[in-house]
């Protein structure tokens, strides 16, 4: 795998992060190559690289699409998750508890004028906050976080306010984390994760919220 190519899947993990490429999205050879400056040979390792570890879906004779995560997938995800995400808490040497709780007062602030974008925007960068506390997870944090968007596209059409009840759940563990309670925050975000993949995983298979 090239340089350029792992570069070019970088920044298409990006474009998933941001929202700008969604769940079953089609993704075109030529546009994307122009726009990400590089020859259609090094998208297509790109792409190889992606559709390797789950973000994209090559299907014969169609091309290659944004992955729809399924139930089985989004409970294999949060199964990494709360394994990694509460290490990080626990011995991250990098935790900022300042910048975690300033991004709960934001997500409070967008919740209370009900710009609910702006809430799952805030709940992601929570949980970026919590994974930069350790840096070496970096490229880790970048696919799953990647993943994480395709996740909670598909959810928040069936479930538009999903992520308004987790303002104040950041906000318990924002409270832990400042005063120092490190194994407690970490013990509550394990068994969070638990009950928000089977809450998706429910959502997504047609169930109730």
């Amino acid at each position: 795998m090239t340089a350029r190519a792992e570069d070019a899947a970088r920044q298409i993990r990006g474009m998933i992060s941001l929202g700008r490429l969604t769940p079953g999205q089609k993704i075109q050879e030529v546009s994307a190559a122009a726009e990400l400056g590089v020859s259609r040979n090094t998208l297509r390792e790109a792409f190889a690289m992606l559709t390797a570890e789950g973000t994209l879906d090559r299907q014969p004779n169609r091309g290659v699409f944004v992955t729809v995560p399924t139930p089985a997938e989004v409970s294999q995800l949060f199964d990494a998750r709360a394994i990694v995400e509460p290490a990080a808490i626990l011995w991250g040497e990098h935790l900022n508890a300042e910048a975690i709780s300033a991004i709960v007062a934001e997500a409070r602030a967008e919740l209370a004028s009900r710009r609910l974008a702006a809430v799952a925007d805030a709940n992601q960068r929570f949980h970026q906050q919590l994974f930069d506390a350790a840096p070496a997870l970096s490229e880790f944090t970048f696919r799953m976080l990647a993943k994480m968007r395709l996740v909670f596209l598909l959810v928040v059409d069936v479930c538009p306010d999903f992520h308004a009840e987790y303002v104040e759940v950041n906000a318990r563990l924002a409270e832990l984390i400042a005063d120092g309670q490190r194994g407690a925050a970490a013990e509550e975000l394990r068994a969070e994760l638990g009950r928000t993949s089977r809450r998706i995983c429910s959502l997504l298979s047609g169930g109730d919220a």
